[in-house]
């Protein structure tokens, strides 16, 4: 009987363990979708609108978090832009809708299409656009296009540059080392777990006399949505630095930081902006 005993415990182990580890495999494997997709459009060469999108797979339901940047149709020179947040089912042929998980933004997208072959490098649907921006809602939205997407290369690299203060003139040379992660979950305690891509980077300083150097720890503060970067620095002075950019190019040859603000020390709520390029 202990013998007996021994055997069925030792194959339950086994059992376990076996499916603990294929578990683990089919957890690990990333779905043809997941990655950070260029939608539409060509910041480079003034092309609106520009989309781009994290998206990240898990059971049936689509994530997606990214930026859109918009023109308005009556005037050119007229626009937003802003983070966008969606999510979707993907049907039992593979076909998928993107929505938003809230109707509060003024500009709403909703993204069609239908999952890619395992290794493909491109993906085909239709992106759909609709509000309006400004307080008379002069300029209004009401277009899509069918896109075929193309990746964005993993966020690796050095990029200098001169940043001006606020509106003073004055620029600082700053150099942000950064490296993108694997998707990761942000548990919250009230809205639904969310997928991101993290972000982990150091930033020095030259000329501003607070600080010289910072890190940043790849939280859910330090995220890449689509062509859109995140990045909160803990500096030596123990102030906090909060960054975005957004990518000059499909290339990713250049940051553009539309806002870098400084929160805490002495150079508190200072506020820098400009471009850095790759080194």
């Amino acid at each position: 009987m202990r013998t007996l005993a021994a055997c069925l415990a030792f194959a339950l182990f086994v059992l376990h363990a076996t499916a603990q580890e294929t578990s683990a495999r089919n957890a690990a494997k990333p779905s043809s979708i997941d990655g950070n997709w260029m939608i539409a459009g060509n910041r480079e060469h003034q092309q609106f609108p520009v989309l781009a999108l994290a998206i990240h797979r898990d059971g049936s339901e689509l994530i997606a978090n990214g930026y859109v940047d918009v023109r308005c149709p009556s005037s050119p020179h007229a626009g937003a832009g802003g983070n966008v947040r969606l999510i979707g089912e993907v049907d039992a042929d593979g076909a998928f809708t993107l929505h938003p998980r809230s109707g509060h933004s003024s500009i709403q997208l909703a993204i069609s299409g239908k999952m890619p072959a395992d290794g493909a490098s491109s993906w085909e649907g239709r992106y759909t656009l609709t509000g309006g921006i400004g307080g008379t809602g002069a300029c209004k939205f009401d277009q899509g296009a069918a896109f075929a997407a193309s990746p964005l290369a993993p966020l690796a690299g050095e990029f200098h540059g001169a940043l001006m203060l606020g509106n003073t003139g004055s620029k600082f040379e700053f150099s942000v080392a950064v490296e993108q992660g694997d998707f990761r979950t942000h548990e919250r305690k009230v809205l639904p777990a969310d997928k991101y891509l993290p972000l982990f980077g150091t930033i020095d300083v030259s000329g501003v006399p607070c600080f010289t150097h910072g890190k940043s720890d790849g939280t859910p503060f330090n995220r890449l949505e689509g062509d859109s970067a995140e990045l909160h620095f803990t500096m030596d002075d123990g102030a906090e630095i909060s960054m975005h950019g957004l990518f000059n190019d499909a290339k990713e040859s250049g940051i553009l930081v539309r806002v870098l603000v400084v929160r805490g020390g002495k150079c508190d709520r200072q506020t820098y902006s400009g471009t850095l390029e790759r080194k």
